[in-house]
């Protein structure tokens, strides 16, 4: 799991080379989902799961919680 410091001036994430090549994958794949939507205007059933995935790792990644009163999320409450 990245070690994420939130600081006054700004949150830094730690990554080992291992969870870089993973994120960079995810990037990848939310790349190659966006050029389908252009191509086709279309979604499958499986980019709409890799968008998930995506939204999954990150919020996980920048420590977020959904906020159900206002439907966003928001940084992980300590």
């Amino acid at each position: 799991m990245p070690k994420v410091k939130h600081l006054t001036k700004g949150t830094t994430i730690e990554l080992t080379t291992e969870e870089s090549h993973k994120y960079i994958d995810l990037i990848n794949e939310f790349d190659n989902t966006l050029f389908t939507v252009y191509e086709i205007q279309d979604l499958y059933l499986s980019d709409i799961q890799k968008l998930s995935d995506l939204k999954h790792h990150l919020t996980r990644l920048f420590n977020l919680d959904y906020d159900r009163d206002s439907r966003r999320y928001i940084k992980e409450k300590k």
